[in-house]
């Protein structure tokens, strides 16, 4: 690559902040003057805004034509940690029109790859995959550059690879794609990139996967980084998405904590695209707190900030969030009042995704008409709205569907007709079908839920077992630990009045009675806003015995924690007696857990055995508690040699000859030392 030394203070400046933008590259710096120290320490503060002062005070009619395009894309990669992304584009064009007069390959590629990031933002797509493949193309041609330099230039390719991955919503290529460029990232040591890598995977399993431990593990290794090199932007851009995390984990305060340590950030640079998106964050929060008041105050701070922005796609989105609050007030007629701006955005612009914000608001407040015309018309919209296939929509669509769900079940408690709940089956699987495409794993556990409920209605309440079973295993799965406990809560309540629920079907009780009791409406809040589980604790149990089973259900192993258990060869003889009926009721039937007298029993199998742990109490910390030991068992050779000799030996196990497994299950089930969330 051509470069020339730099001549003057001003371009001694401007080389000193090309270093921190592009570190890859070497410069011969003539000296350092005040000025320069400033520029750094400013830079290092992350006052950006007070650097981009300093480059527009330079004379750049001095600059000599090599010189031109390097200023050019330090303008354009500032206006990029601004948030600006037009002027970023605006830059980064013009650093490649004086790139291609210098013939410098170097260069252009590094000016397509920032006009690729500026157009994903500014939301054309196609054009910013079109220079993504020309600077692809570029780079594959070069040969005489240093192997590092090609190597950070394919790196940076692979990230906007991965960004663009992510609007497109493909979150598996736009996971790759940001791994792929941590690996050169890593390799090459370039921490301010490597961070904005870990930042890209972060939001990929959060956003768009819902993968959300893995998503906090690499948020925190992000986090980490990022504020070790003090690096604002990314520090900011994380703390959004640890918001995110936490809010989808049901941690709601966490969020909020997360969120408003980002917002002096986004303040002190102008960004006020991300201010705005954040500040509907924190009313999101809010929202699904119940708290409306509160959600409304931030929804127009966020609001006020869109329309400054003159993002359509902000400004829609803080409208429709206002008018779903609005009508959770009551207060139809400022909601009505809001959907005429909508209206007009929609006019304004053919944004399929305006006009689909539009169709729901205006389906939302039909809704609360007691007119039967009204909810009829109602209910005609929401179904064109699920017609659609625009990505963005996705959740919308979710939206639109469980609003006709609640709308059928009006209808079922007015008629109490059961063609009613056939009618709600396919809207059911689209539901499923939409969360299960889009990753919205929180709305798949709550569907799930809901279908439990209504399988309670006919009485089926083997599948109502089944269905709450699998709900609570996806909440679990994805790092929602205290929904899994909600669903969990549950399905312990089911089992407690089992025969209470039997009755109600011999005794021929109307189904909008039984509606009632399985508390459906409180299910429909849960998927369209209720999200507050701070309330949820839960009681350690009491455990009373573990028991190993063998192939055959051959017993190889029992611990009796409970003292009244020791001496009562009945209570004993009686469970043992049982466990064939408990295994067939819970592997075959997709069960997880069983009622014996007064007690639960869980079964997992692992390896080639069968657990079986009898306790009182609640069954999400046992269930906890369970899955750690069987993981600590699998962790540890010893342990798991123990249980394996069984088939040389056929000797059962006995707790005194194993230090090391008695150690574990009194550090997990007597002393506890383990937290279930």
């Amino acid at each position: 690559m051509n470069e020339k030394k730099p001549l003057g203070k001003g371009k001694e400046i401007l080389k000193k902040i090309k270093e921190y933008f592009f570190p890859g590259r070497k410069h011969n710096v003539i000296s350092k003057s005040q000025k320069l120290n400033n520029a750094e320490k400013l830079m290092n503060e992350g006052k950006y805004d007070e650097v981009l002062s300093i480059l527009n005070n330079f004379d750049e009619t001095a600059l000599t034509p090599s010189n031109k395009p390097e200023f050019h894309l330090v303008k354009s990669s500032l206006s990029n940690k601004l948030g600006n992304y037009a002027e970023c584009y605006k830059f980064a064009e013009q650093a490649y029109q004086e790139s291609q007069n210098l013939k410098d390959s170097l260069l252009s590629v590094d000016s397509l790859n920032l006009m690729v990031w500026a157009l994903m933002w500014l939301g054309d797509l196609k054009k910013a995959d079109e220079l993504l493949e020309q600077s692809e193309d570029l780079l594959k041609s070069l040969s005489q550059e240093s192997h590092i330099e090609l190597e950070q230039r394919e790196a940076t390719i692979a990230f906007n690879k991965g960004g663009l991955s992510w609007f497109k919503g493909d979150m598996n290529q736009a996971i790759e794609y940001a791994k792929y460029s941590l690996k050169i990232r890593e390799q090459l040591g370039i921490k301010h990139e490597i961070v904005e890598s870990l930042n890209l995977i972060g939001f990929g399993y959060s956003f768009l996967k819902s993968d959300l431990d893995t998503a906090l593990e690499y948020a925190e290794r992000c986090q980490i980084l990022a504020e070790e090199i003090n690096h604002h932007q990314i520090i900011s851009f994380n703390l959004v998405n640890l918001g995110v995390i936490n809010s989808l984990k049901g941690e709601h305060e966490k969020a909020l904590t997360y969120y408003k340590q980002c917002l002096p950030i986004f303040e002190e640079t102008n960004n006020m695209q991300w201010l705005s998106a954040t500040i509907n964050n924190i009313s999101i929060v809010y929202l699904h707190q119940g708290k409306f008041d509160l959600a409304l105050n931030y929804f127009e701070k966020s609001l006020s900030l869109a329309r400054e922005t003159g993002n359509n796609w902000l400004i829609g989105l803080g409208l429709c969030n206002k008018i779903e609050t609005l009508l959770l007030k009551g207060d139809i007629e400022q909601a009505k009042k809001y959907l005429k701006e909508v209206k007009q955005l929609k006019d304004q612009e053919n944004n399929k995704w305006i006009e689909t914000i539009y169709l729901v608001s205006k389906a939302e407040i039909l809704k609360e008409s007691p007119r039967i015309h009204d909810r009829a018309k109602a209910e005609e919209i929401l179904k064109q709205v699920i017609q659609r296939e625009i990505i963005p929509t996705m959740e919308l669509n979710l939206n639109a569907i469980v609003l006709i769900c609640d709308l059928l079940l009006d209808e079922f408690r007015i008629t109490n007709e059961i063609g009613v709940l056939d009618d709600l089956k396919p809207y059911i699987k689209q539901l499923l079908d939409i969360a299960k495409k889009t990753n919205s794993f929180w709305v798949l556990a709550e569907t799930y839920t809901l279908q439990a409920k209504l399988a309670l209605l006919t009485a089926d309440f083997k599948e109502a077992r089944k269905l709450l079973t699998q709900a609570q295993q996806i909440a679990e799965r994805q790092g929602m630990h205290r929904l899994a406990a909600k669903i969990s809560i549950e399905h312990d309540n089911l089992l407690k009045e089992l025969s209470k629920w039997k009755n109600l079907k011999e005794q021929d009780i109307a189904l909008n009675e039984r509606m009632k009791l399985a508390q459906i409406d409180n299910q429909i809040k849960s998927l369209l806003w209720n999200r507050d589980l701070s309330s949820i604790e839960y009681l350690d149990e009491e455990p009373i015995l573990l028991l190993v089973l063998a192939e055959g259900g051959v017993p190889i192993f029992s611990h009796i924690f409970a003292k009244e258990w020791s001496y009562d060869d009945d209570l004993v003889g009686g469970f043992l007696s049982a466990i064939d009926s408990f295994s067939s009721e819970v592997f075959s039937e997709g069960l997880d857990r069983a009622k014996f007298g007064q007690h639960t029993v869980l079964m997992k199998s692992f390896e080639t055995f069968s657990m079986c742990y009898l306790f009182k109490g609640e069954s999400y910390p046992a269930q906890k508690r369970i899955n750690h030991l069987l993981e600590q068992i699998q962790n540890s050779d010893v342990i798991k040699e123990t249980f394996n000799n069984y088939y040389r030996t056929h000797q059962t196990i006995e707790l005194k000859k194993n230090p090391p497994l008695k150690l574990l299950l009194t550090d997990i089930f007597v002393q506890k030392n383990y937290k279930i969330f």
